[in-house]
């Protein structure tokens, strides 16, 4: 929503499909209970204008879009993913996941009603020095990387690449890799960052 009366709008919106949905399940599938969730953001200009306690009240799930913190619309280089912010270079940390759980939480919805997006690809940057600064270009250049899919959009089965060095960030919680020689940086999810977004998710 982008104020205040789209937000109330959406909580009508969603009430009444949840009312249709239990009609219908009251009709034709008895004591089944149809799941209505919807993918959220997780960055703060676009979630504080969300009524979080009463979308924690009609939806079974909010899906948080914990991922495209940063990529080929930001002016720098940066995580695509982290979990915390890095106060020593905030540049490469634009967004956090950690911030946006925890304003979800407190905004009233119920933390088992949260679920944690991840993302399985990586966004590059070209020309770039290294995490946190200025780039040109994200694929698609000549004599540039492509990308799998979509310029600056490479396939988790493909990273890292070859001749290229993991980071890992230790304050932010994020995993980039990078290749001195052609200046392509990398900002994905490694198993181990899967792992630890697990165990905070537990905490």
């Amino acid at each position: 929503p982008a104020d205040s009366t789209q937000a109330a709008n959406m909580v009508l919106l969603l009430k009444e499909v949840r009312s249709q949905l239990d009609a219908y399940a009251a009709q034709y599938a008895p004591g089944y209970h149809f799941l209505l969730t919807i993918a959220a953001p997780a960055g703060k200009e676009n979630y504080s204008k969300l009524r979080l306690a009463e979308l924690g009240q009609v939806l079974d799930f909010i899906n948080l879009m914990a991922y495209d913190y940063a990529g080929s619309f930001s002016p720098l280089t940066g995580h695509d993913a982290n979990l915390f912010k890095n106060p020593s270079n905030p540049n490469a940390t634009p967004f956090d996941t950690d911030s946006a759980v925890k304003d979800y939480i407190n905004g009233g919805v119920p933390a088992n009603k949260l679920v944690l997006g991840m993302p399985i690809y990586g966004r590059s940057y070209l020309n770039t020095n290294g995490i946190g600064q200025a780039y040109n270009g994200v694929g698609g250049g000549a004599g540039g990387s492509t990308g799998s899919w979509e310029a600056g959009i490479w396939d988790y089965k493909v990273l890292p690449k070859s001749g290229a060095t993991v980071v890992y960030d230790s304050v932010a919680k994020g995993y980039y890799s990078y290749n001195a020689g052609t200046r392509e940086l990398i900002s994905f999810d490694t198993p181990d960052m899967i792992s630890t977004k697990v165990s905070y998710l537990k905490s």
